[in-house]
């Protein structure tokens, strides 16, 4: 285990071939005391992860030549370190590590692991949520022959229904008034449906009938389930959209392309969905990756890269302190790195690996601090970790690799 301090905090500034708004160093700001949220803010909060891979390997990441590596570093070390911020509540966060047999469900309390699996199957933890003290985390396992979805109520698990037959998973867990929202998808055999349960009952969301699609993304406000994620068309279009309720509302891009929704979050009536897709222009052979978040069905790009310079992603959303944030990472042409955005002021995290992949997969915003969440790959090994601001804590047992998928502070 080990705790990375500000005195040795290095902001990775990377400039981009395209434009990102605003490059600047995670703020520090005192943030507001966990005591005074009310208990229903408290409830409304949720940790929303970006859909993980339904395969995780966990293998060693590229590494960048000599010379890619040491401008790298050199341009890692052009903004200084971060003072600590104070921590708000507790940080917890879910996700799984390779034992060296299998991949084990668990969750952290700080850096203190509790691993919820059988020590027989593989399984995973997509989510994580508190609610009245109790620690829920979501996602699947594989039985031996189809990955069944599940979520944990702390170490005790229960199943969900796909159609028994095929794969199935949840990606997304929101618990409300002791009610259990999980949000996904099961596979009929033809095609993915995404879906999302109450309790143990499922309710199926439409695609496009024919094709592909599913929920990456939960939030419960005002009695309405929220459902964000995607759907393809004929496998050659994917569209990014939410489901209010099983009300399908298709967000804008730019009319071609693949574009899902990974986090979704709604605050006073407004629904904020992040995520990510790309546009190719046969006028100029061009390809753009946008990354950003949609207010609505306004979409706001946070970064844009254009004719195959970067992929970004955006796999968090969470709206707080006066403003949207979003989290996820950006890709350089050779390795993986994390970020998050305060509207579209971006704010690179730091790495001490700048040939190695890092990202974030979750977000969390608590008075004036921001924490992200994610792991990090040191040259053997994937390493979890969360920041607070710009300050990095690892965690793990350094011998194996593990990931962190979501996160929720208390």
């Amino acid at each position: 285990m080990k705790k990375i301090t500000a005195a040795f905090v290095v902001v990775m500034l990377i400039i981009m071939a395209g434009s990102c708004r605003q490059l600047q160093t995670p703020t520090s700001a005192e943030p507001t005391p966990n005591a005074t949220q009310t208990a229903a803010a408290q409830e409304t909060q949720t940790a929303i992860s970006g859909q993980p891979p339904a395969t995780q390997t966990y293998v060693a990441q590229q590494t960048l030549t000599a010379a890619a590596t040491a401008t790298a570093q050199a341009k890692a070390s052009q903004t200084p370190s971060t003072p600590t911020p104070t921590p708000a509540g507790i940080i917890y966060t879910g996700g799984d590590y390779f034992n060296g047999a299998i991949s084990v469900p668990c969750y952290w309390t700080g850096t203190s692991r509790t691993d919820i699996g059988d020590n027989i199957h593989n399984a995973y933890v997509n989510s994580i949520y508190m609610s009245n003290n109790v620690i829920y985390t979501a996602g699947y396992y594989f039985n031996g022959a189809i990955n069944i979805p599940c979520y944990w109520t702390g170490a005790s698990r229960t199943d969900l229904a796909g159609d028994g037959a095929h794969n199935a998973q949840v990606n997304s867990i929101f618990v409300l008034n002791g009610t259990v929202y999980t949000g996904g998808y099961y596979g009929d055999g033809a095609k993915n449906i995404p879906c999302y349960w109450t309790g143990a009952s499922r309710t199926n969301l439409a695609g496009d009938g024919a094709d592909n699609a599913g929920v990456n993304s939960i939030f419960v406000a005002n009695g309405t389930v929220y459902s964000g994620g995607y759907y393809y068309i004929g496998g050659s279009r994917e569209v990014a959209c939410f489901w209010n309720g099983t009300t399908r509302n298709d967000l804008p891009d730019y009319g071609s392309g693949f574009w899902q929704v990974n986090s979704i979050f709604v605050s006073g009536g407004t629904v904020y969905s992040a995520g990510q897709g790309n546009y190719y222009s046969a006028y100029n052979s061009c390809q753009t990756y946008y990354s950003g978040y949609w207010t609505q069905f306004s979409f706001n790009a946070v970064c844009n890269n254009q004719c195959n310079a970067t992929q970004l992603a955006s796999n968090a959303v969470f709206y707080g302190n006066g403003g949207a944030y979003t989290a996820g990472r950006y890709y350089d042409g050779t390795n993986y790195y994390a970020d998050y955005a305060q509207g579209t002021n971006v704010y690179y995290l730091p790495t001490d690996y700048p040939g190695y992949n890092t990202y974030v997969n979750s977000l969390f915003v608590e008075g004036n601090t921001v924490y992200t969440a994610g792991y990090y790959n040191n040259g053997s090994t994937n390493v979890p970790c969360y920041w607070t601001g710009g300050v990095r804590t690892d965690f793990g047992d350094g011998a194996h690799s593990a990931v962190v998928n979501s996160m929720f502070v208390q």
